[in-house]
């Protein structure tokens, strides 16, 4: 799904599009260009002239999918360390620094990507530009400091564990992968993430953390030639690795489907949670993966939603969610939501029927018309900001190439029935059930 609306871990579809006719393409071709610095480093800029602001992004390749069950936890530990990080003798750190030019600091770690994000002032681009520069490219790796990001780090995980659907998504994927990292949380355990050491963080900063894996993304009233000039600057000096990136294990999905997981509650309760999940296309198979969202939309968003429709007014299943994000692999799409413990088992077939409509075609056509209206809606209105449209540029580059950003749209526009009902009968074959719930619940 596109990185702007549906990149959060969670989302409950309430979201209705109303349009009387197709927005605006979000990334009209001409406004984008890319080059490249000498030492490998990608450069995405959109040009949009009289913004106030600008929107400096590094993407850099590499997330949980590089880590291995003995540093999980890693990228993630390593982005708070980048960036609580100071610039040179300076008593304030990066984010500090940025607030002084007027702007914003943040970061985020996923399976395939991590990424440091500032919006400043136009007239501050330069000075931003060379923060975000030095942060990237200058750590200095401390013991003190590592110990202080242990906690935060493992502090921010312990704080997700509490969220039963949070639960529910980490033991699916670790259902569906068999050597895939994507198996791994992404944020890796309050455990892993104590037990890293100085030396593992220093090895993956110097594994990963390399030009030539990264993507420099600009978005505000800059020219291509400003920023390949600026970039050179600021940027030119991060030297590429001789040896190469590790590959990536790789592991199919199960060709089958397992029986139901069930995640035994200790204290008893009326309501349990259950989880579904389907196999879903990656990134490279790109009209695959867009009818996924079409398919997502269809099934999950608004309250006329297929699974809305059927399940929440019998009163069956509630807080219905789902999570679809486009990834470089093979991934998961995911539906969840509450159940009476006693109805957990029917709830489940119920889900499945639902979602084998989609094979058998049975959705009517003003449903479909609705689904594609209300992605490619919400797809523009949520790259209405210069940090939401760098944002987008850089998910797509880092997982397949910025272009898929410019004609999205355009293919979400044209998805069919006969797109839906062929993916639903590639992908659906296999599903994948947890259900956290009492022990001894039917499921």
């Amino acid at each position: 799904m596109n990185s702007s609306l549906l990149r959060a871990l969670f989302f409950v579809g309430i979201f209705a599009f109303c349009a009387t006719r197709a927005p605006a393409q979000t990334f009209p071709a001409a406004s984008v260009t890319a080059s490249a610095l000498p030492n490998g480093l990608r450069l995405v800029v959109k040009r949009s002239p009289g913004d106030a602001l600008t929107a400096i992004q590094l993407w850099v390749r590499s997330g949980s999918r590089n880590e291995t069950a003995s540093n999980n936890g890693v990228a993630h530990l390593l982005e708070h360390y980048l960036f609580q990080g100071k610039p040179g003798d300076s008593a304030d750190p990066f984010d500090h620094q940025i607030e002084g030019l007027g702007g914003t600091l943040n970061a985020e770690t996923s399976r395939d990507d991590t990424h440091y994000y500032v919006t400043v002032p136009g007239e501050s681009f330069l000075p931003a530009l060379r923060l975000l520069a030095q942060m990237i490219q200058h750590p200095s790796f401390n013991a003190l400091q590592l110990d202080i990001e242990h906690r935060r780090a493992a502090d921010e995980v312990e704080q997700r564990t509490d969220d039963a659907a949070f639960a529910a998504q980490q033991a699916l994927f670790a259902l569906a992968y068999k050597k895939s990292p994507y198996r791994l949380p992404i944020a890796g355990t309050p455990d892993t993430i104590m037990k890293l050491t100085l030396d593992q963080v220093r090895a993956f900063y110097n594994t990963n953390y390399r030009p030539d894996n990264a993507t420099l993304v600009i978005v505000g009233d800059v020219t291509l030639d400003q920023v390949k000039t600026a970039a050179a600057a600021a940027w030119g000096g991060w030297a590429k690795p001789a040896a190469p990136i590790p590959p990536v294990v790789q592991g199919p999905n199960r060709d089958h489907s397992p029986p139901p997981r069930l995640i035994a509650l200790r204290a008893p309760t009326p309501q349990g949670l259950i989880a579904v999940g389907y196999p879903a296309p990656a990134a490279q198979s790109e009209r695959d993966a867009v009818t996924m969202d079409v398919i997502y939309t269809l099934l999950t968003s608004g309250q006329r939603s297929l699974l809305s429709e059927q399940l929440s007014k019998p009163g069956l299943l509630s807080g219905l969610g789902s999570d679809f994000l486009t990834s470089r692999d093979p991934g998961l799409f995911v539906i969840w939501g509450y159940a009476p413990v006693g109805k957990i088992k029917a709830v489940r077939q119920k889900i499945e029927d639902v979602v084998g409509e989609i094979a058998a075609g049975t959705f009517s056509d003003a449903a479909l018309a609705r689904a594609r209206q209300s992605l490619v809606g919400s797809y523009n209105l949520e790259n209405e900001t210069t940090s939401d449209q760098a944002t987008d540029l850089g998910f797509y580059d880092s997982i397949v190439g910025y272009e898929y950003a410019i004609k999205y749209d355009s293919v979400a526009q044209s998805i069919t029935r006969a797109d839906l009902m062929q993916v639903a009968h590639r992908y659906f074959r296999t599903v994948y059930t947890v259900v956290l719930a009492p022990a001894g619940t039917p499921i």
